[in-house]
């Protein structure tokens, strides 16, 4: 079995561990685990062994008229229903043993989950015990945890180091242990680790409300791992990363197909013959960046960085605002645009979302403040807060009392208060009791201090753009290589979380430095990501020996890439730029294959080929040669050359026209068919 330990990567401070110092702690803990205090001694027992998980006493209903916090988060709740409820039936201060909690996980009871646990098992002695010392919530020990370790005690055990104020604390056989992918790694309830396959998995380790993990890497051919040559800096670490799994990057796409693509992503079109030309006129090696750079200048670019930021930041297109006859949307709509003309930073545009103007309607637009701080969230950080709204979040830190003190930083403060306590009246009140919630800021990122001087809304300002500066531009990076590549590092890209790794997490790191260095604007990114090597690699379909039961590897892992389909609003500025002139822009589908059946069915196209002035037209008003008239056909429309079938297949066609009319009707059926091809469809 491979050795785990020489297998372990470690990425960035905020999400892997740092194993060497971790491991040369563990010697030096003398602390168990405190079976006397509810919360970190006995709650992870109920999830470890399954108690408090959703498909027992942690369902929405519980079990049995037994109802726990799923995943045990919850620990208040789950001790009053394991001590008070139904009079404290279920604990025996005077024979421990006899406890219901006790005598129906050994199966002493008849008991519908089974035997859960032994009698001479720890989980079972630290219950009794913590009984006999009279079921007490807490310890007295004030310390919270602060947080969790995890690192190898072995070459193939892991150990998890509970770290509560000054005091640290062994909890491995507390913990609660998963793969995210037990096809490459499997880890047992007792922490030990088996390698299973080829790839990368995270383990993760889980105890109270923390979580923390730690990447296993077997290569899936370390003899053909690719020699780093290049000094781009996203080029550097996808290679590198590459070399680390043991995956031979695909070669490059060809010229003609790489200016295609930084087209089609930064202009929305294909690249007119004049373009073709300046990009071929130059050295090979500059091609990418000066056209990169020709780009990101263009009136073009500005529109289709607007589209991105209206789609990220959940502002409907106008082809989609049905529901307002309002025109907050398209002053919201108008804001972006003319942010995506400018080349401020981004950190700007999150302080304009809480500024009194328009900027500020991005989160006011939405009534409710739970439903506002659930946006700025997903939107700004990347990160989903949501499920905290109903339960504590299961796979994140956030507990469901956060959520409500984050929220009710989203109120409209300066509104009346009073009345019936409504939900927008200034206040957010805790169900049940009435009583306002204090304001809270989540916990991540760097802490910032409230400031009783500052509004609710300059105190979330400072929260997004000062203390979790670096999130938002992880978040941005994820998301402008996500469209740009069809790949997100992060998906979903709204779901940064411990345990939702990248799937390349160094490339994700050379990004959100990148985009931090380069003051938060966004055009540098967009350059630096279509002049890398990952951007430029082959969609080219790989042998078919490349694919396994599994799927293929070397797409998994991005050491090549997939053509991708132009969605419905891509295609017809696709088509519009084609052809020089508008395309009727009435409504039709949004997925891709509707969206071409609609215009090859509907005639929109067969009238603007028609249009005086078309581009295609121009070819055949100017050009008489059938053979430069065929050529210029598929360079105006794919981008290339005619190949030597498609010359034998179509050249034939307009030399047989007869009249340059005929040879105009000819012209048009064939560039129908081209911008009806899967070609022209797809960023290939």
């Amino acid at each position: 079995m491979p050795q785990l330990s020489s297998k372990l990567k470690i990425g960035s401070a905020m999400r892997v561990l740092q194993i060497s110092a971790i491991a040369a702690m563990v010697n030096l803990l003398v602390a168990p685990p405190c079976s006397a205090d509810f919360t970190y001694g006995i709650a992870p027992i109920l999830a470890k062994q399954g108690c408090a998980a959703a498909e027992c006493h942690g369902g929405a209903t519980g079990r049995g008229g037994f109802k726990l916090s799923l995943f045990a988060t919850n620990a208040r709740a789950d001790y009053e229903a394991m001590v008070h409820e139904l009079t404290g039936r279920r604990v025996d201060f005077l024979e421990p043993e006899q406890s219901l909690v006790l005598r129906k996980p050994t199966r002493d009871l008849k008991h519908g989950g089974g035997r859960v646990f032994e009698e001479d098992s720890a989980s079972y002695l630290a219950l009794r015990d913590w009984i006999a010392d009279g079921a007490p919530f807490s310890d007295g020990n004030s310390d919270r945890l602060e947080r969790l370790q995890l690192a190898t005690a072995d070459d193939h055990i892991l150990s998890v180091i509970a770290s509560f104020g000054h005091s640290q604390r062994d909890v491995t056989q507390w913990a609660r242990f998963e793969s995210t992918n037990p096809a490459v790694a499997e880890v047992d309830e007792n922490g030990t680790v088996t390698i299973t396959g080829k790839g990368e998995a995270w383990l993760i380790a889980r105890y109270g409300h923390l979580a923390s993990t730690v990447p296993v890497v077997s290569a899936f051919d370390e003899t053909s791992a690719p020699a780093v040559r290049t000094v781009h800096v996203l080029g550097q670490a996808w290679l590198q990363r590459l070399n680390e799994l043991g995956l031979q990057p695909a070669p490059a796409a060809s010229q003609r197909t790489l200016l295609r693509r930084i087209a089609m992503d930064l202009v929305g079109r294909p690249p007119t013959p004049d373009e073709i030309a300046t990009f071929d006129a130059l050295p090979e090696a500059k091609r990418a960046r000066a056209m990169s750079q020709i780009y990101l200048k263009s009136a073009a670019f500005n529109s289709v960085l607007s589209e991105h930021l209206w789609r990220w930041f959940e502002v409907p297109f106008p082809s989609e605002d049905q529901r307002h006859t309002e025109d907050r949307d398209s002053r919201l709509r108008a804001a972006l645009a003319d942010f995506a003309a400018s080349d401020r930073s981004a950190a700007d545009l999150i302080g304009f979302a809480f500024s009194p103007g328009v900027g500020g309607e991005l989160v006011r637009r939405f009534t409710d403040p739970r439903d506002r701080a659930e946006f700025a969230g997903r939107a700004f950080l990347g990160v989903s807060i949501g499920c905290a709204r109903c339960h504590n979040h299961p796979l994140d830190r956030w507990s469901q009392a956060q959520h409500l003190q984050f929220s009710a930083f989203f109120t409209d403060a300066d509104r009346a208060r009073g009345g019936s306590g409504a939900m927008m009246s200034g206040e957010f009140y805790l169900p049940g009791d009435g009583k306002p919630v204090e304001p809270v800021l989540l916990p991540m990122g760097r802490k910032i201090e409230i400031d009783p001087k500052k509004t609710r809304s300059g105190q979330l300002r400072t929260f997004f753009t000062e203390g979790n500066r670096e999130q938002i531009a992880r978040n941005l990076a994820n998301r402008v290589f996500g469209v740009l590549t069809g790949r997100f590092l992060v998906d979903a890209e709204d779901d940064h979380r411990i345990t939702n790794p990248a799937v390349h997490e160094p490339v994700l790191e050379a990004l959100t430095t990148h985009l931090l260095a380069n003051d938060m604007r966004l055009r540098p990114l967009f350059e630096l990501i279509t002049t890398s090597q990952v951007y430029a690699a082959s969609s080219a379909p790989p042998d078919a020996r490349s694919f396994t039961l599994t799927g293929d590897p070397a797409w998994r892992y991005l050491a090549r890439r997939e053509a991708r389909a132009l969605t419905s609003r891509q295609f017809h500025r696709a088509v519009e730029g084609v052809l020089g002139v508008a395309v009727v822009a009435e409504e039709f589908p949004e997925t891709p294959l509707a969206g071409e059946l609609h215009l090859l069915n509907s005639g929109q196209w067969q009238r603007a080929l028609a249009e005086p002035g078309n581009q295609v037209g121009v070819i055949f008003d100017f050009e008489s040669d059938p053979a430069q008239q065929l050529h210029q056909l598929y360079e105006l429309v794919l981008s290339r050359p005619p190949r030597p079938e498609e010359v034998s297949e179509f050249l034939p066609m307009l030399q047989d026209a007869g009249s340059p009319e005929s040879g105009r009707a000819a012209g048009r059926d064939l560039a129908f068919a081209l911008l009806a091809s899967r070609e022209f469809s797809s960023i290939r």
